[in-house]
């Protein structure tokens, strides 16, 4: 536990001293807000759109903050010092995402308070399930980052692989356009992808849910929250297995079957949200 609360500290201060990271990560949310105030002028103020601004907040802290932080580290040569460690790399993983969860979090504060303060926006009306589903998501994001870090050998090729991922999540995933704007197909593919599952579950921290005789509500809310931590699992799984201390490192042979197992999972999830019972609580077309 030292190690860990050890590893968790330098990976903080490391993070603090890396431009790119702490630009992606605190000013890209604060943009992404005024974008979003200036494009909806809905009533109450950016509370439909505010599920999506941290959705993006945690999806560009996932997609480019921790992964540039981890392949420049990699690039110096520090993962190769701390390979030395008698700690588990299970546990220097670990304390890397928590560190990015923190910074995420701190980087999610900044413009809720902007919202609040700056635009008027209500104060959420069940705080709770909002803080959970900003952690599941985080969670969930954070994992397809550590995919991002396992593969690009440079920092420019995080960039482009995060791209990869950060656009058509943004796209057709849910996150930067309504999916209700969306075509029925780009509604079913987004049911694979964890974006959709992470602004349901922050728009019911939101708002107070209507009233519930059905039940369809609960269970929506419960299956974005098993969603997200399937997704997370599966991402953070492959990651893990697919880890490399250096650049040069090759891939274990069993990395391929840690994929496979990541990858139907995902496909799981897709195929129970598709399902008649899931379709019918979703809306889809």
């Amino acid at each position: 536990m030292n190690g860990f609360l050890t590893h968790l500290l330098i990976t903080l201060k490391l993070n603090m001293r890396n431009k790119v990271a702490l630009a992606m990560g605190y000013l890209v949310p604060i943009f992404t807000l005024l974008t979003f105030a200036a494009l909806y002028r809905t009533k109450p103020t950016l509370v439909r759109e505010f599920g999506q601004i941290l959705a993006i907040c945690a999806l560009g802290g996932a997609c480019f903050g921790m992964p540039v932080a981890l392949v420049s580290e990699r690039e110096r040569g520090v993962w190769r010092r701390y390979r030395l460690m008698p700690l588990s790399p299970l546990w220097l993983i670990a304390s890397t995402m928590v560190a990015r969860y923190l910074i995420v979090l701190s980087s999610g504060i900044l413009p809720f308070f902007i919202a609040v303060y700056g635009y008027g926006m209500p104060l959420p009306e069940n705080p709770l399930i909002l803080f959970l589903g900003f952690s599941f998501a985080t969670f969930a994001f954070l994992g397809l980052g550590l995919i991002i870090a396992a593969l690009a050998n440079t920092t420019a090729a995080v960039q482009g692989m995060g791209q990869v991922i950060f656009l058509p999540m943004i796209g057709i995933g849910g996150i930067g356009v309504s999916l209700k704007m969306l075509p029925a197909w780009a509604q079913y593919v987004a049911t694979f992808l964890p974006g959709r599952y992470a602004i349901e579950a922050m728009n019911a921290g939101m708002r107070v849910l209507k009233e519930d005789k059905d039940g369809l509500q609960t269970q929506r809310l419960i299956f974005n929250f098993a969603a997200l931590a399937v997704l997370g699992l599966a991402s953070t799984l492959i990651g893990a297995k697919m880890f490399r201390w250096e650049g040069t490192q090759r891939l274990p042979k069993s990395a391929k079957w840690y994929v496979l197992a990541g990858i139907i999972l995902w496909g799981c999830v897709g195929a129970a949200a598709i399902s008649w019972k899931m379709a019918r609580i979703y809306g889809l077309k």
